[in-house]
């Protein structure tokens, strides 16, 4: 009954503390989970952090179970893994904003940064657009609208990963399972374990993968998706797991999507994929 009450007043504070406009709006969805994934055992964050920040009417640092609004910019540090939970009445799903920072690299990634914004009505929700830095998606149902370098990306019922680079012009969508779609490019078809190049202004083009690659961008998937939360469980209910590196050539710049190997330290046998100028 206490917990109840102290969350009932919490609420309304948060509301009142919120922009003129804000304490009205529907709620997205939230971070739920915040981990530290420099070493090889990810950390949970527990309390607020600048290395996961919200912009409202100035940036605050993010905690986790924040809820989140439309129109709000979140940006995410190097090494840090967030879990925005989406649950909404017809849309249900977990986007995990993963940005790549790997120092032995020619292209850094220091950050991540999204926005949420308006959809088209037909779709309902909310639209995602990837300013900068790589997201994994563990989507259930419902449609959800991704822009990623100016293309418009249909998700649902979908495990998949979008990478974009610094410049916020190349990058990357890997389907994993289920359906994705560009709705200004209704001819392109995607299938289960294909990746196509986005380049800002072109449409979409489809790159082979070897079946090491195409591996390799799936464990990516994996990882994120589940691999790096089931650290947190106890010891009897962890699986074993080995998460190769994979690095991407993007216009003379690479971006590492890395992970872990099982408790023998840092992977090795990283791929490079060459990406079409």
């Amino acid at each position: 009954m206490l917990k109840r009450t102290i969350g009932v007043l919490f609420s309304l504070l948060f509301g009142l503390l919120l922009p003129e406009g804000w304490a009205q709006e529907e709620v997205i969805g939230r971070i739920q989970r915040i981990a530290d994934i420099s070493s090889a055992k990810p950390v949970l964050i527990d309390e607020e952090t600048d290395r996961v920040q919200i912009q409202r009417e100035e940036w605050i640092n993010a905690r986790p179970k924040i809820d989140l609004f439309r129109r709000e910019l979140m940006q995410v540090k190097k090494n840090i893994r967030a879990d925005l939970r989406i649950r909404l009445p017809d849309q249900k799903g977990n986007i995990f904003l993963v940005p790549n920072s790997p120092d032995t690299l020619h292209m850094i990634k220091e950050e991540g940064i999204y926005r949420i914004t308006e959809t088209p009505e037909k779709l309902g929700g909310f639209k995602l657009l990837v300013v900068k830095g790589s997201l994994v998606f563990d989507w259930l149902y419902g449609k959800l609208r991704v822009d990623a370098v100016g293309v418009s990306i249909d998700i649902s019922g979908t495990s998949a990963a979008i990478v974009v680079d610094d410049s916020g012009d190349q990058g990357i969508v890997f389907l994993e399972q289920g359906t994705i779609s560009f709705p200004e490019f209704p001819n392109i078809q995607v299938n289960s374990m294909e990746a196509f190049l986005l380049r800002r202004g072109l449409p979409p083009t489809k790159f082979d993968l070897g079946a090491q690659q195409a591996q390799q961008l799936q464990d990516f998937v994996q990882y994120n998706v589940k691999d790096v939360w089931s650290r947190f469980r106890p010891w009897w209910q962890k699986p074993k797991f080995y998460i190769p590196a994979l690095a991407i050539t993007v216009g003379g710049g690479i971006i590492l999507l890395s992970g872990d190997g099982g408790g023998n330290g840092p992977a090795s046998g990283s791929v490079i994929i060459d990406i079409p100028q």
